[in-house]
């Protein structure tokens, strides 16, 4: 854990630097090469889960990408989804929803529901769902977003063990605590054999495996 906050403070002061030296060489701030130095910073701020410092960022990759590429284009499509997720973290629901309905409306002219691109809307958008306490819609966007991902990438793959770590997450609510438990273990196994076990993801696996067993009184 320690060294995984030391990459982080090393990516963000990466970025700051690349962000000074292009605000140096492009006062106007409308070179392609802010929306890849912003986009970067921002990933950093929403993995340490400064979520309100990462939305002027994605807001400015968004619309640098309008500018350079139009709306129809991927790399605008996935600001909208950055944007979708920091307002989500942000507990701005209505936003988020209008953020993902705006994505998943570009997304359909340009791809069909068996790309991976639509799995993964379909994944973020199921925790918003989740949030909201939609759980119907979260089973079946997960559901979807499942089916693709195991096609695509494979049994092992981490974006499905993030799948099926939001399905344990989902069933904890519904209280179906063994079904819950099914898919966080699934999920466990494929971190420690993809990632290693000093990986955070791993790590936030097996403590939501503990919480689990808490409540079920293990």
């Amino acid at each position: 854990m320690h060294l995984m906050n030391q990459k982080s403070a090393l990516a963000q002061v990466s970025a700051n630097h690349v962000l000074n030296k292009l605000q140096s060489i492009f006062p106007n701030n409308n070179s392609l090469y802010f929306a890849k130095a912003n986009s970067l910073l921002g990933d950093t701020y929403s993995f340490t889960g400064k979520y309100s410092e990462a939305v002027p960022l994605y807001t400015a990759v968004k619309d640098l990408a309008a500018r350079h590429y139009g709306k129809l284009h991927p790399q605008y499509i996935k600001a909208l989804e950055n944007l979708a997720r920091m307002n989500s973290e942000l507990s701005e629901y209505d936003l988020a929803t209008n953020l993902f309905q705006e994505q998943r409306d570009l997304s359909n002219k340009l791809w069909d529901e068996n790309h991976l691109a639509i799995a993964e809307l379909n994944h973020h958008e199921s925790r918003l769902t989740i949030m909201k306490s939609d759980l119907d819609k979260a089973e079946s966007l997960l559901s979807k977003a499942y089916h693709v991902t195991k096609e695509q990438l494979g049994d092992e793959h981490p974006r499905l063990a993030s799948i099926l770590n939001d399905f344990g997450d989902l069933y904890e609510i519904l209280g179906d605590y063994e079904k819950s438990k099914d898919y966080y273990t699934k999920c466990i196994a494929i971190r420690e054999k993809v990632l290693g076990k000093d990986h955070i993801d791993y790590g936030t696996s097996i403590n939501n495996l503990a919480y689990l067993y808490h409540s079920m009184g293990i």
